[in-house]
C-alpha cells in the first residue's frame, strides 16, 4: 500500500522526458510522406500501411529504405491489438487519415443510431434516397475508438512514432480553421497533436525539391516543432538529416 509520504514524493517528482519522439507528416497525394517517414528510420522500422503508398518503396532508388522497414498491411483498427511492435526504433502509421476514413465508412455502412443522430438529405432523386450525413456522434465514437490504440503506441512501445496523413485544404468562408492541416477530424487529431513533437507540412519547393514546413503561429499552415534545430520551412533532406542527428545521436 502506498503511503502518504510516497504519494507526496510522486506528486512533486521532477518530470522525466520520454526518449521517444512523435511526428506528424502531412501533405497532398504524392508529396513524399511515405519515403520521408521511412528515411527517418534509423536501423529498423515498422510500417503500418493502411493504403497502397508503401509500393513506392519498390522503386530501385528506394531499395535501401525498403530494406529498413517491415511492412504490415493495416486493414482495421482491431488488428493493432495483435501486431508485435517490439524491436523497432521507429513505428510508422501510413496513413492514419486513411484508417480514420475506413472507420467512418464502417460506421456509416454498418452503424445505426437510435433517434435523429444523422441528418437526412432532402431530395427526390433516386440516387439520394435514404442518404444520411454523418453526425457529431460518429466523430465522437471515432475519437473514443481510436484513443486506446493511439495510447498503446504512445505508452507501450519503445520506439519513435511517425504518423502520415493526407491534407485538408480549407474551404474559404466555410472552414473554421483556414490553415492547411492533416485530414483527420479535430477531436481525433487532438490526441495526436498534443503528443506530437513535430507537425510538418510536406510540399514542393523550388528547383524540384521538397520542403517540410513546421512554422508555428502560421495563418496558412498547421505546424509545430519542439526541436529547436527544426524550424520554419526546411529543405526536406535537411529536415530528415537534422531529425536523425537529434533523435539518433
Amino acid at each position: 500500500m502506498t503511503t502518504v509520504d510516497e504519494l507526496k514524493t510522486l506528486a512533486n517528482a521532477d518530470p522525466i522526458p520520454s526518449p521517444y519522439r512523435v511526428s506528424v507528416l502531412y501533405g497532398d497525394h504524392g508529396k513524399r510522406k511515405t519515403t520521408t517517414a521511412c528515411s527517418m528510420v534509423n536501423n529498423r522500422g515498422l510500417l503500418l500501411s493502411s493504403d497502397e503508398s508503401w509500393k513506392v518503396l519498390l522503386n530501385d532508388k528506394h531499395k535501401e529504405l525498403f530494406g529498413k522497414v517491415k511492412i504490415t498491411i493495416l486493414e482495421g483498427l482491431s488488428q493493432l491489438q495483435y501486431i508485435d511492435m517490439d524491436g523497432y526504433d521507429t513505428i510508422i502509421w501510413d496513413t492514419v487519415s486513411q484508417s480514420v476514413d475506413i472507420f467512418l465508412d464502417l460506421l456509416y455502412d454498418k452503424g445505426k443510431w437510435s433517434g435523429s443522430q444523422r441528418d437526412h438529405i432532402i431530395s427526390s432523386h433516386p440516387d439520394l434516397k435514404d442518404v444520411k450525413a454523418l453526425g457529431a456522434i460518429d466523430y465522437r465514437v471515432t475519437r473514443d475508438t481510436m484513443r486506446p490504440y493511439l495510447n498503446r503506441l504512445f505508452q507501450e512501445t519503445n520506439a519513435h512514432i511517425i504518423f502520415t496523413s493526407q491534407l485538408t485544404e480549407p474551404m474559404p468562408g466555410l472552414s473554421k480553421d483556414q490553415r492547411f492541416r492533416p485530414s483527420i477530424p479535430a477531436a481525433t487529431f487532438k490526441i495526436i497533436g498534443t503528443r506530437a513533437d513535430i507537425i510538418a507540412h510536406l510540399k514542393p519547393g523550388s528547383g524540384g525539391k521538397f520542403t517540410a514546413e513546421v512554422t508555428e503561429n502560421s495563418l496558412t499552415v498547421l505546424g509545430k516543432s519542439r526541436i529547436q534545430e527544426i524550424k520554419g520551412n526546411m529543405d526536406l533532406d535537411k529536415f530528415v538529416a537534422t531529425y536523425k542527428e537529434i533523435v539518433f545521436p
